[in-house]
This record gives structure tokens, C-alpha cells and sequence, in this order.
């Protein structure tokens, strides 16, 4: 702004600005005001009374005149008059009570961070005035100057201008820097590293540090912190860690401000701001200088930008990893499908034509280790097999098909039916050593005369018998786990064939489901063959599949597989 007040040319340039009553807005503004003052030549001591009068004012007007509502506005306005400087703040508010306005004093607590602004207003203005009005409460003031710079010549001007746009150049240079090794960084710390040094062109400085939380940390790991400027938040005081903590940048223009921190308390001035991406503090780029020479404006915005930038750059190194991670488990899935289907393919037995036998596995997106199989042992006795491995991928198929390896030599000797789960769980046991994983298991055998069978179970779900008259007999555990205990005894159970019409073993895919919030259950399993009876084995299997898709709340039918073994005596 620039007008003339009469003949004489008595020179005016200022700036005024309407903003929320926001506390948060007072730093922005106040480093506005502060470059105006160096322009000015105003520096030294009456700069710091000035800044201290400045933010008194700006914040009673916040705090007092607006209720801190960021609804209402403060207007804040500043200008040089001939050899002085101007200073006016207004609000929606009353303003102080006459009585104190009219004799200012500083408070009785002498460490009180309020009620001592209208008595440094008044020690230290040539003048100041106030006014009550129908639209709120100004408070004007006034200083002389003698030193005062002349800033509205053309040459001034003009230098000024070439100035801004040299300083554009180099930034626009840097950001150009920045973002062509935003592209082609192989890493995020060669990324950062090269930022720190396209900085250190564009604002000067003693020390650059990128300090980052502890979400960074757990994504990106310990390479991060390899590089000298490369942080974790643990090695830095509490200044960064309020910013990382609260998103708002700090500035600083004299090491009284930082006394406190331990990490800034060397350096002059410097600037701590916040590295943002998607609306989250990331962490805090810290710009410091030994020198007494604040940041300027642009300096300052050049910081910010860069701070951005490389928030978009952590982001994206971050989310690079979790795409790795994805893809890297998704190709697991993958080969541990493939071995399901190579190494544990359901069972093809030429069927007795005195009986019938339905053997059907559902397979999940995330691939578990359930495996069935149907042998013919040497003396004509046909076993029914179903495991069930803990855990998905990779592993749990791996040890299915250890599991199906070991039966198939087993069945070769001359074991008992709880000698046979014996020498399975000794085997795993052995092979597995200290892994923390088991598979249940439950085998039954069929005598080559169908009169009878045995049942032996290693902490699986128990085999389900019945017949045309839907009586449900259950099988009891007669053992743990196979690969926890590798000294352990098994029983088994021998049940009459003559009046059975079905045998059926299950895993818990078919019964661990989410149904109105809770698992369906093994009771509402025993229900649902209970009723329906009089179904074959494949129908009864598609049944259930049907009662599956049908009542799940949602997709948790398809974390685990769902398996099935249904052996019946023909009519």
C-alpha cells in the first residue's frame, strides 16, 4: 500500500491481513511482521520489544476479544509513516476495562504469561490510542524511528524485486532437483539425503535433520536411520517432539527460545516443521543456524514445501513396502496352493461296491493345510483319514503333505490303529523340533468285513456317526495333537457297522463361521446332519455349502478350508 499524505511525500508502505482468532495463526503472521521489521532496518532490541508488543496485542485480541472462537476475525495491519511504524489490531470484542487501560501495570506474579501487555504497549510506544466502537475494539500504536529505511523508492523496488526473483529461481531449481530424485531415488534414504543437500543451496543453514516418528519407524525399519541427518524421534528433545506430537511448526530467533532443548540450544534460530502426508504428521524436518540471521519469509515457505515433498516421499516409500509385503504374500498363497493341489490332491480309490464314500475339500483364498485321505491297507482294512494343520500358507501345506508322506510309509508296517498315530506324532515331532506347530488328526479303520471299526482322534473334532434313524453318536479324543508331545499315547474306540448308515468326518471349516455375530458351532453342525438325515453324501455337502453362503455375516466362511469325508454302507 502506497500513498501520498500531502507535498511533502511522507512515504507509507505496510500490510494488513484478516484472519481466524486462531492461535495457531499468530506465529505465520508474526514471522510476516518480523521480515517487515528487517526491511525496515528495524532490528536489535527494538524488534524484540516490538515482536513482544505485536504478539501481546494479537493474542488479547484473540483470546479476550474473540473467545478464541475461529469464527470471528482479527484484523491485523502494520505500515511505515515517514520515519515510524504503525501498528493497529481490531476485534469483534469490548476491550479491557477503562481502569486498566487508563493506568497499565505489570502483575503481581511476576512469572504470569498474561496481563503485562498494555504495560509493555505503553513503556514502550511513542503513542497509543484505542477505541470502543459499534464493531468492536481497535488498539493503534506508534514509534519513531530515526534509522528508519525509505522502502517504496523505485530502486528499492526494483532491487527487491530482483532479489525475489533470483531467490524464485533457486527455489524453483531446487524443487526441480528435489522432484526429478523423487523419481529416481533407489531408496528413501538416498532420497533424503539428496533433499538435505538441495536445501542447504536454497536456504543456507548449519544442520539439516529429517526426525521421524515411531510410525515410520515400524514401516521403513532401521535403514532409515543410517544416514548422519536421518533420525529417530527418541534422539531429539521436546521441541521436536511437539511438533511431531501436535503438527504445528516452531520457530525460533534467539537460543533464549530453545534454552530448554538439550538438541537446539546451540543454535541461534532455526525452524521446526512438521512433514505431512495424507493429513498426518510424519515427522519434522529442524533447519538450524549458528548465526543470528532469522529466516525470511520465502526461506520459510521454501522449508514448508520441502516438507511436503518429502512427506509424499515416505508416504510413498511406505506404501511401496506394504505393496511388497502384499505381493510377497500373495505369491506365498499362490505356491502354497499349488502344493495343495500337486502334493495333496483328494483321494482316488476304486470304491467296494458295497459301499459308497464322498470325499470333498473347499479350499480357502488364504490356503490352509487341511488334507484327506482314503487307503486300502494290506490285509484289505480301509482307512479314512482327515488332518487339519495349524496355521495357512506355505507352512501348513508343507506339513500336510510331511503328514501325508509319513502315513503312506506307516501304513506299510503292521501297526496297531493307536500304534499308527503313535508313529505319525513321533515323526512330526522329530521334523518339526522346536516349531510351535501341530495338526489334529483323526483316522478311522474299517475292517475288511464291514462289521466293525475303530476310531482313534488326536484332538480333532470327533467323528460323527449315524443311522436312518438320525441317533448321532460322537467319537471321543483319545490323544493331543500330533507334533506337540512326542512320547504320546493314543486309545481307540471300536464301533459295530451292522445298523450304521453313515460315518463323517469333518474339519472346522465347516462349523467355525460367522453367523448374527457368533460362530455357527459344532452343535448347530450336529443339528443340521441330524436333520437332514436321509441325504447322500454329496447332497449333504452341498447343503451345507448352501447354508454357508447363505447366513455368514461375511466372508469369514472363506478364511480356513472347509473339508469332508462321508462313508456310508450301500443299501
Amino acid at each position: 500500500m502506497n500513498e501520498n499524505l500531502d507535498n511533502n511525500t511522507v512515504s507509507i508502505h505496510g500490510q494488513s491481513y484478516r484472519v481466524s482468532a486462531s492461535l495457531g495463526e499468530v506465529e505465520r503472521i508474526r514471522q510476516e511482521f518480523t521480515v517487515f521489521l528487517e526491511n525496515a532496518s528495524v532490528i536489535g532490541e527494538e524488534a524484540t520489544f516490538w515482536k513482544l508488543a505485536f504478539t501481546e496485542a494479537i493474542v488479547n485480541a484473540i483470546k479476550h476479544g474473540c473467545n478464541e472462537d475461529e469464527k470471528q476475525k482479527v484484523t491485523v495491519s502494520w505500515m511505515t509513516i515517514g520515519k515510524g511504524i504503525r501498528l493497529e489490531v481490531s476485534d469483534p470484542g469490548i476491550g479491557p476495562p477503562e481502569s486498566k487501560v487508563a493506568s497499565p501495570d505489570l502483575p503481581k506474579d511476576p512469572f504470569t504469561s498474561h496481563g503485562r501487555g498494555l504495560y509493555l504497549i505503553r513503556e514502550f510506544a511513542d503513542s497509543w490510542q484505542h477505541w470502543h466502537g459499534p464493531e468492536g475494539y481497535r488498539l493503534v500504536i506508534f514509534k519513531n524511528h530515526p534509522q528508519l529505511t525509505e522502502v517504496d523508492s523505485l530502486e528499492v523496488v526494483l532491487e527487491n524485486a530482483i532479489e525475489d526473483l533470483s531467490a524464485s529461481y533457486e527455489n524453483l531449481s531446487a524443487f526441480y532437483q528435489l522432484g526429478d530424485g523423487l523419481v529416481r531415488s533407489e531408496s528413501i534414504e538416498a532420497f533424503i539425503t539428496q533433499a538435505a543437500s538441495d536445501l542447504s543451496v536454497a536456504v543456507p543453514n548449519a544442520n539439516v535433520w529429517f526426525i521421524f516418528g515411531s510410525e515410520v519407524d515400524s514401516i521403513l525399519g532401521d535403514t532409515l536411520f543410517k544416514e548422519s541427518i536421518i533420525f529417530s524421534h527418541e534422539h531429539f528433545g521436546k521441541i521436536p517432539n511437539d511438533v511431531l506430537t501436535h503438527g504445528t511448526e516452531f520457530i525460533w530467533e534467539s537460543k533464549n527460545e530453545v534454552s530448554t532443548d538439550d538438541t537446539l540450544k546451540d543454535y541461534s534460530c532455526g525452524a521446526c516443521c512438521p512433514v505431512k502426508a495424507s493429513g498426518e504428521v510424519r515427522g519434522v524436518l529442524t533447519v538450524v543456524r549458528e548465526s543470528h540471521s532469522p529466516f525470511n519469509t520465502g526461506e520459510l515457505n521454501t522449508l514448508r514445501t520441502f516438507s511436503d515433498i518429502v512427506g509424499i516421499a515416505v508416504l510413498n516409500a511406505a506404501n511401496t513396502k506394504v505393496r511388497s509385503e502384499e505381493a510377497r504374500a500373495f505369491r506365498e498363497l499362490e505356491i502354497a496352493s499349488e502344493i495343495q493341489k500337486t502334493l495333496l490332491p483328494l483321494p482316488s480309490l476304486e470304491v467296494d461296491p458295497r459301499w459308497d464314500i464322498v470325499t470333498r475339500r473347499s479350499n480357502a483364498r488364504e490356503v490352509a493345510g487341511d488334507y484327506v485321505d482314503v487307503k486300502q491297507g494290506r490285509n484289505g482294512e480301509l482307512y479314512l483319514v482327515i488332518v487339519d494343520v495349524m496355521g495357512k500358507g506355505v507352512s501348513a501345506a508343507f506339513l500336510a503333505a510331511m503328514f501325508r508322506t509319513a502315513l503312506h510309509i506307516s501304513l506299510t508296517f503292521q501297526y496297531s490303529l493307536p500304534g499308527l498315530m503313535a508313529a505319525l506324532n513321533r515323526t512330526l515331532s522329530d521334523q518339526l523340533g522346536k516349531l510351535t506347530m501341530f495338526a489334529t488328526c483323526a483316522i478311522v479303520r474299517i475292517a475288511p468285513k464291514l462289521d466293525r471299526f475303530e476310531v482313534v482322534n488326536a484332538g480333532h473334532c470327533p467323528v460323527i456317526l449315524y443311522g436312518p434313524d438320525g441317533k448321532l453318536q460322537l467319537s471321543k479324543a483319545s490323544g493331543p495333537p500330533l507334533g506337540l508331545f512326542r512320547n504320546a499315547e493314543y486309545t481307540s474306540e471300536t464301533f459295530s457297522i451292522k445298523a450304521l448308515q453313515r460315518i463323517l468326518l469333518v474339519t472346522d471349516g465347516l462349523f467355525e463361521w460367522s453367523h448374527k455375530g457368533k460362530v455357527w458351532g459344532w452343535n448347530a453342525l450336529c443339528s443340521f446332519v441330524r436333520e437332514n438325515v436321509d441325504l447322500n453324501g454329496d447332497e449333504l455337502w452341498d447343503k451345507i455349502q448352501g447354508e454357508i453362503l447363505e447366513k455368514t455375516d461375511d466372508d469369514d466362511s472363506f478364511t480356513d478350508d472347509r473339508t469332508l469325508i462321508s462313508w456310508s454302507l450301500n443299501k
